[in-house]
């Protein structure tokens, strides 16, 4: 027989929660409890994953859905994890606020009037015939050229 297994000390109460919080939080996606167990490859047994899950839950910082008997967690979703304005920048005042929108209307208008430019350059080009077709009407004088030279001989 091989060397025997030492028994892990089972997790306290609060580091199971933490556990499953931060990995929930760096997953940042929905799991069930069983899939939560089997994800942490046993570190901690089922009904302490399933006490923690509902306290994290109770407290707010899991969101849970049930569906039949299953329930769902996942961790709650802030703005400040996605790179929020205020995490970007300390607040601003109304009349910086006020500058940039002005700046950004004198921008847009800008932009406006290129993509305007930009559509007639585009219908010129459009209007203009093709190399193909070119081709095709420059072969055609050249036959109407041999023609009339043939005729006036």
């Amino acid at each position: 027989m091989g060397p025997k297994k030492e028994k892990q000390q089972a997790p306290t109460v609060d580091e199971a929660e933490s556990r499953i919080l931060s990995y929930m939080i760096s997953q940042n996606r929905p799991y069930s409890a069983t899939d939560v167990f089997q994800n942490l490859h046993g570190a901690m047994s089922r009904p302490v994953v399933n006490r923690a899950l509902a306290a994290l839950e109770a407290r707010g910082q899991l969101d849970a859905k049930t569906f039949g008997k299953q329930v769902i967690y996942v961790a709650k979703q802030t703005d400040g994890g996605l790179g929020g304005a205020e995490d970007r920048q300390e607040e601003r005042s109304e009349e910086e606020i006020a500058n940039e929108i002005e700046e950004l209307k004198g921008e847009d208008e800008a932009l406006g009037k290129q993509a305007a430019r930009l559509k007639a350059d585009l219908s010129e080009v459009q209007k203009t015939p093709r190399t193909d077709e070119l081709i095709s009407r420059n072969a055609e004088l050249h036959a109407q050229v041999r023609i009339f030279h043939i005729l006036n001989l």
